[in-house]
Formats: structure tokens, C-alpha cells, sequence
């Protein structure tokens, strides 16, 4: 992904898919711009209700995965960490990896789960973050 992709679900509300800045092979200018962008998009968002992370298991928490959570803490949004791939790694692997990512984030109010689209592990937990996301209760990240 290299632009903000919108997604209109049948409730009304939108998912929204934001640059894939993490391990893309795109130039330097490129990268700033989208940091200019996804600034610009958790500031002026009044509707964004959480974030949830892609980051692929095998590379670990990066450092723009770390700054677009602390942005989004830093807003008061449900945060959620898909550490994807997760089929490629020991369970041994997976779960260090897992107890990694949670330690290095334990500041943050974030949850993070192993997740693998190819065998579907993780599917329902998924599912039930960004259902909770979307309950919200009202709740709006500040902007």
C-alpha cells in the first residue's frame, strides 16, 4: 500500500488501510512524505477510533511501527499489534517472539497476538480486536 485506502463496510463505518512503510523498497523521500501523511491523518482524523499494526513476525517491532503506536497512544486509541507470518516460526519461535513484542511494549496500552493469514491462526482474536475497535462505545481517539 502506498496511499490511504478506504473500505466502506456495510455498517456504515470505514477501515482504512495507511502505507505499508514498514519494509517496502521505497526511497527516503518517499518514507518522509508518509510520515507527513499518517501525521497529518492522526491529527485531523476526529473519527479514528483505533490502529491496528501489521508488523511481520519474523522482523520484529520496528522503529516507525513504535512511533505510529505512540502516536495513536499518544491520542487515546485502542491499539492492537498483528504480528503476522506467524506460521513461519517454531512454536518455540512464536512464542518468544510474542513475549518479546509485548515486553517491549509494555508501556503502551496495546495488545498483540501471533496471526497468520495463510493457516488462519489468530483469525477470531483478530476479528474480536477490531470488532472492539469498532464498539467503542462512543469512544473516539482525541484529536
Amino acid at each position: 500500500t502506498q496511499l490511504i485506502n478506504f473500505f466502506a463496510l456495510a455498517d456504515g463505518r470505514r477501515l482504512v488501510d495507511l502505507p505499508g512503510y514498514g519494509y517496502a523498497r521505497v526511497t527516503d523521500e518517499m518514507r518522509e512524505q508518509w510520515r507527513e501523511l499518517l501525521g497529518n491523518y492522526f491529527n485531523n482524523r476526529r473519527s479514528l477510533t483505533g490502529l491496528m499494526v501489521v508488523v511481520d513476525s519474523r522482523r520484529g517491532i520496528g522503529d516507525f511501527d513504535r512511533q505510529m503506536l505512540d502516536w495513536a497512544g499518544t491520542l487515546g486509541c485502542r491499539l492492537h499489534v498483528l504480528l503476522t507470518k506467524a506460521d513461519k516460526l517454531s512454536r518455540r519461535e512464536a512464542a518468544a517472539t510474542l513475549a518479546a513484542a509485548e515486553e517491549e511494549l509494555r508501556e503502551l496500552p496495546v495488545t498483540v497476538q501471533l496471526f497468520s493469514a495463510t493457516s488462519r491462526l489468530g483469525l477470531d482474536p483478530a476479528r474480536a480486536a477490531l470488532a472492539e475497535m469498532f464498539a467503542g462505545h462512543g469512544v473516539r481517539c482525541r484529536a
